[in-house]
């Protein structure tokens, strides 16, 4: 049986919509991988979490991908009140995995891209958010 790792860098909450997208896609997604006969290990939660069980997963199983769902906030502030930052933690461990499996990613939310972005958050805001999202952009391009 192959094996994927579903990655989704968030942390869940039973506060979302489960009516929105961003619970309906990655829950209809599992389905269809364990319907089409991969065993699936859900990776989500705070970043020390997710680094730890990625780690751990990676090294104890013969996994054969890696789907990322990706969050519509950079994955290094992805904790709950954005706070401890652990930049481009995710994206090293997509490195290093991508030496030996396919890794896929749903880029999804890119409205920093928007003209209107800024003013929407607030420039100071704004400018950061943009150097995450650049700096997440750029590495998750040389990755995938």
């Amino acid at each position: 049986m192959e094996k994927i790792i579903f990655y989704q860098p968030i942390e869940k909450s039973d506060a979302l919509d489960s009516q929105s997208g961003t619970v309906i896609r990655p829950r209809e997604l599992k389905k269809a991988f364990v319907g089409s006969g991969y065993e699936v290990f859900d990776i989500n939660g705070n970043i020390k979490h997710r680094i730890k069980e990625a780690s751990l997963i990676l090294k104890e199983h013969n996994i054969n991908y890696i789907y990322v769902e990706s969050a519509n906030i950079p994955m290094s502030i992805s904790n709950r009140k954005h706070w401890k930052v652990g930049l481009l933690s995710d994206i090293r461990i997509f490195y290093k995995a991508s030496k030996k499996m396919k890794i896929g990613i749903f880029y999804r939310d890119a409205h920093w891209r928007y003209k209107n972005f800024l003013s929407s958050v607030g420039i100071f805001k704004g400018c950061l958010l943009k150097i995450l999202f650049y700096i997440e952009y750029i590495c998750i391009k040389k990755v995938f």
